[in-house]
């Protein structure tokens, strides 16, 4: 059996409530690798490659399926083991850049908590999870490196301004599954990503801010000391 070999690449995150502006950052990361001509591999979570689509389809969009909290991290695992293994450590193997739309702080955010307790309830089910069982096994089942990114962008907004875009974006794009729960549920994960800003590993930018004044601090986090 050979050693393993070295990960060489770069690998981040970014993160936030619903609304944050994570997909408008993303964009002006795809102009700036392109124009600069940087390997960059972007992936997202739920989602990417056939197996993480489904599993995004399920969680977000099939409402045959009333999922508790249990069942939806269960999924999300199953994904993000997946994508260690088949995605993200080949690229970083190479040398290559890889960023995410969401990891497991959307889970403790989420599925773990005040928020999975809220779902639970609403379900009539009381398999929820606490934060540091969230922690725990995604722990047992992801590397660290998983864990603790080399970059991890978390972007903060109040509770009023989220629910401003929210409610634009559901009269011009509409809303998914989780997006669609209660505004009890979606201060509760609010709750979740503002005690996630006490994480060492992460960066918080005031995401009220001029886009550009985002972008230009998400920046240099998303993409390495040598790209930035």
């Amino acid at each position: 059996m050979g050693a393993a070999k070295k990960l060489t690449g770069w690998y981040s995150r970014i993160e936030g409530p619903d609304g944050a502006g994570k997909t408008s950052v993303l964009n002006l990361a795809r102009e700036y690798a392109e124009e600069h001509n940087i390997p960059v591999l972007f992936i997202r979570e739920p989602g990417t490659g056939e197996f993480g689509e489904l599993m995004r389809d399920l969680l977000l969009h099939n409402k045959k399926y009333d999922l508790s909290p249990q069942t939806e991290y269960a999924l999300l695992t199953a994904n993000r083991t997946h994508l260690v293994s088949d995605v993200i450590v080949p690229a970083l193997e190479k040398g290559t850049i890889v960023i995410s739309d969401r990891g497991i702080e959307s889970s403790i955010a989420m599925q773990g908590g005040a928020a999975g307790a809220i779902t639970a309830k609403a379900k009539g089910k009381f398999d929820s999870l606490s934060t540091d069982d969230i922690v725990e096994i995604g722990a047992r089942v992801l590397p660290s490196y998983y864990m603790q990114p080399n970059g991890l962008v978390l972007l903060s907004l109040s509770k009023k301004e989220r629910q401003a875009r929210m409610k634009a974006k559901a009269a011009t794009q509409g809303l998914d599954k989780i997006e669609q729960r209660t505004l009890e549920y979606s201060d509760a994960v609010h709750d979740g990503y503002i005690a996630l800003e006490s994480l060492p590993h992460a960066t918080v930018i005031n995401a009220e801010q001029q886009l550009e004044e985002v972008w230009r601090q998400a920046r240099p986090i998303l993409f390495g000391p040598d790209h930035a």
